[in-house]
């Protein structure tokens, strides 16, 4: 039996993969698939997109409130975690409801 074979078209902001399975075609940075298509992903203000270019993330110093990056609110005797998205105590200090207290 003879196989037919059949192009595979990428859609706007696509790129083809060259892959034997699935659709053939992944969507550029910036865009993720819907469907048949693939849409450009919207960032909030103070967000850029992570190393796939397929999600965003908070800048540094913002957190993610459902749809926004708000400012992060230092309290006193505060500092930025690691991830620059939350907050840590400065020693001795510790997290104490939403503050940064003395532990007697």
């Amino acid at each position: 039996l003879a196989e037919d074979c059949v192009a595979v078209v990428a859609p706007s902001n696509a790129y083809l993969r060259g892959l034997c399975f699935g659709t053939g075609w992944s969507c550029m940075r910036g865009f993720v698939e819907k469907g048949e298509a693939c849409a450009r992903i919207t960032l909030p203000d103070n967000a850029y997109l992570t190393g796939t270019g397929q999600s965003g993330k908070c800048a540094r110093g913002f957190a993610r409130l459902g749809d926004f990056c708000e400012t992060i609110v230092l309290p006193v005797n505060a500092q930025l975690d690691a991830s620059g998205n939350g907050w840590d105590c400065e020693k001795p200090y510790r997290k104490i409801q939403g503050a940064c207290l003395l532990r007697n």
